[in-house]
Formats: C-alpha cells, structure tokens, sequence
C-alpha cells in the first residue's frame, strides 16, 4: 500500500471549472499576473500562509507557470463581474480575481498524523485571499465547494489543512468546514521566509464520512 505523503493528485480528473455561491473557481492565466500581483505583494497575505510577498509582476507571472498550473490549483473569481479579458483567451467564466485556492500532496511535516489516520487518497487543502476581500465568506465558499469535488467526484478518503498557530482567520475557516484538530507540529521550518523562521502548527482534518454527515445536515 502506497505511503500516504505519496498520494498526488497529477493524475485526478479535476473539472476545469468549479462553481461555489457567488464565485468561479477557474485556471490560472498569465494574463492573470498583474491582479496577482496587485493581491499577493501585500505583506499581510503571504507569510500567514507560508510564503513571501511578491516583488514584482514578473515574479507573479512565474508562480502562474510554475506554482499555480499544477493540477487542482484555482482562481477564485467573483461569478457576476466577468472581464472582457476572459473573453480573450476562450473563456467565459469567471470576473474579478479575490485570491487563490486548490489541492496538493500533504506535507511530509505531517505525514505520521497521515498515517496514524489511516488516510491513503489524501490531499491537502490551500486558500488565500486578497484583503479588500476578507470577510465576505468567500474563502468559506471556495474551501466548500473544493471538498464537495474532492469527496464527492475524487473519491478522496480525507481532506487535510495547516494553520499556524497566530493565523487564526484561516483556522476559523477550516472549523466551519467541519475540519477537526488531528494533530499539532511545533518547530516547523517556513523556509520560504528564511532560514530562521519557524511555525507551530495545527493539522485539520475531515473524512469523507465526516463530509457526507455534514452535507446532509446542510441540504436538509
């Protein structure tokens, strides 16, 4: 049986787009790069999450052709403001750019958390926002519909999400998903913002029955 850090989701049937309340989770475009830039060089967005604020447009045009074309990563858009842009390149779908959400592998950080709970379809579940757009309920939204796909058409066993300790915003999403504490990691190397930062940790998780009880409760 596979070691569950293993799992990845390169080859998962992923829908190119996805649809929540209000938003239009689509691919990411070079296109794209100014809005992205625009959001993420803003200090408070990206070290929260693990990563620096980006330095120039050029910069975000890379994360779009090396970080965010990676199966299962999406903008978020809002549905009802559609860009005459997204015309442009064939699509039709999608307006202004408020962050970014999407799967990945779990984190080897984790990776005795995984196992312990016997997870084997596993992935790892990411959002930001913009700030002008905080407190909307959109990251809610997004992280939502991204479980209903991961459960519900991927087959996933169970969904995992990080916070560290100080972001407590992202941890009060990750509760009204349903997610539960499974573990925590103190120490944890955020190399990306240089070699003497640490984090501690909490791991979420939520089971595809967890989800179904959940989904249940929210349709009756």
């Amino acid at each position: 049986m596979a070691d569950p850090v293993q799992f990845s989701p390169d080859n998962l049937p992923f829908p190119r787009t996805v649809r929540a309340d209000g938003l239009v989770l689509r691919p990411w475009r070079e296109n794209d790069a100014g809005a992205l830039f625009a959001l993420a060089s803003d200090p408070l967005i990206g070290p929260p999450a693990g990563w620096p604020p980006h330095t120039s447009v050029e910069e975000s045009r890379q994360v779009i052709r090396e970080v965010f074309s990676a199966p299962g990563t999406y903008c978020v858009t809002l549905a009802d403001d559609t860009r005459s842009d997204d015309a442009a390149d064939g699509a039709s779908d999608g307006g202004t750019i408020v962050g970014c959400a999407g799967f990945k592998p779990t984190e080897d950080f984790y990776a005795p958390v995984v196992a312990r709970s016997g997870d084997h379809a596993a992935l790892d579940l990411g959002y930001w926002l913009g700030r002008r757009y905080w407190h909307h309920g959109y990251a809610t939204k997004a992280a939502r519909a991204l479980l209903d796909l991961g459960f519900g058409t991927l087959g996933l066993d169970a969904v995992y999400a990080t916070h560290n300790t100080g972001n407590t915003a992202s941890g009060a999403v990750m509760a009204r998903l349903g997610m539960r504490e499974a573990g925590r990691v103190d120490h944890v190397a955020a190399d990306r913002l240089g070699e003497d930062v640490f984090n501690d940790e909490i791991i979420c998780r939520i089971s595809a029955e967890e989800w179904k009880g959940a989904r249940q409760v929210r349709h009756r």
